[in-house]
């Protein structure tokens, strides 16, 4: 996902947008508002991932920072016998973190989230 899309999808937070295409289905004719909502799924997905692996005891993590580009995250869930392997920009990081009780499982399997997105 871009910059724009984080961007975006901060703002449409702080504006209060609930983030159904069926609630707001004008506002997600924008393409832009678009890859905004695309973002705010993907990263939900991603945090109820972690918490349901973490709450069932099988989660494995392991973050691979990468000389250019975004950092790799690896995400192992023992119970359902996958890996996703996720790239994320450290500013993306920080909106996963920020979901759920994700910051503090991550911190917890030794995965360094900044406090900031810079």
């Amino acid at each position: 996902m871009s910059d724009s899309a984080l961007n975006r999808l901060r703002d449409l937070q702080a504006a209060g947008v609930t983030f159904s295409r069926n609630k707001n289905f004008a506002l997600f004719e924008d393409p832009s508002n678009r890859e905004a909502l695309s973002l705010h799924r993907y990263l939900d997905a991603l945090a109820e991932e972690i918490t349901e692996g973490h709450a069932q005891g099988s989660l494995g993590l392991a973050m691979k920072a990468q000389d250019v580009g975004p950092m790799q995250l690896e995400i192992l869930r023992r119970d359902l016998g996958v890996k996703h392997t996720v790239h994320l920009h450290p500013e993306e990081l920080v909106a996963l973190s920020d979901r759920l009780d994700t910051r503090e499982i991550l911190t917890a399997y030794g995965v360094e989230v900044p406090t900031t997105g810079s």
